[in-house]
């Protein structure tokens, strides 16, 4: 249970540690130019609009769902919107994919502090608020 508390920290540095290392291809294989380095900023700073709008539906989804499920449902969005740049060719729509995989982190995020709160009590919720955000 614990490892699962981290899924979103997790997802959170990936979004943002695997993309730098490309953006020079990023931006050459959409032409290069002010054009290919635009997508290539839009990409690297979309998600965390993202990350902020999936923790705002977190709640509504958790509410209806339950914390398993909505987490279950960001770990899959992340799953599928993360591997996009596999095989989305187009800008807008590897642009949007780096919105939603956002989203599915900002999912994943309130998750699992919510099952912080639930599962983690006084001192002991204290120390894992912290090895959350730390």
């Amino acid at each position: 249970m614990v490892i699962s508390l981290f899924a979103g920290n997790g997802s959170a540095a990936l979004i943002y540690d695997a993309l730098p290392p490309v953006l020079a291809q990023l931006s050459a294989h959409f032409g290069g130019g002010e054009y290919g380095d635009m997508i290539g900023q839009w990409a690297s700073s979309l998600p965390m609009g993202g990350i902020i709008v999936g923790g705002i539906l977190a709640g509504s989804i958790i509410e209806r769902f339950g914390v398993r499920m909505a987490l279950l449902i960001g770990l899959i969005g992340f799953g599928v919107f993360g591997s996009a740049g596999l095989w989305i060719n187009d800008a807008i729509y590897l642009l949007v994919s780096r919105a939603v995989l956002g989203v599915a982190v900002g999912i994943q995020l309130t998750c699992c502090t919510s099952l912080v709160a639930h599962y983690f009590h006084g001192e002991e919720r204290a120390l894992m608020a912290g090895r959350l955000v730390g």
